[in-house]
């Protein structure tokens, strides 16, 4: 989500308002707009475009602590098919962006299908993942 922009992508952000800000073409408000419609567009290319072509399946896959990527299984398609309050911790951590880390600093986590870049490979899922041996 936008919301959760690193330190970087600010710096950007800000940079490019800034920069157009010292350009005045006659009117701070036009600028200033000029900025801050660049900002928007950054945001909606860095979380918003599709990485992927539409592929069949469920709408959501899942990334491993290692970054691969699987699909879902039986079980987890229902966990990210309830709904679920906005408080709830049980909810499912859903990332926008695949380099996107969890609060534990992971790569772990549930993203779109069409958020995952090209270059990675999607693989079937593990069926009977309670009975592994540890």
């Amino acid at each position: 989500m936008f919301w959760r922009t690193t330190n970087r992508e600010w710096l950007v952000l800000i940079a490019i308002v800034l920069v157009l800000n010292v350009f005045r073409l006659g009117s701070v408000l036009l600028v200033s707009g000029i900025g801050i419609a660049l900002c928007f567009i950054y945001i909606y290319f860095r979380h918003f475009i599709p990485l992927r072509k539409k592929e069949p399946g469920f709408k959501y896959v899942k990334v491993n602590y290692d970054g691969t990527v699987q699909e879902l299984n039986e079980d987890e398609k229902e966990y990210l098919s309830t709904e679920y309050e906005g408080g709830d911790g049980n909810r499912p951590y859903i990332k926008s962006r695949y380099s996107e880390k969890d609060g534990n600093g992971t790569l772990n986590g549930y993203i779109p299908r069409r958020r995952v870049p090209g270059r990675i490979q999607i693989n079937p899922p593990i069926e009977n993942f309670r009975n592994l041996p540890l």
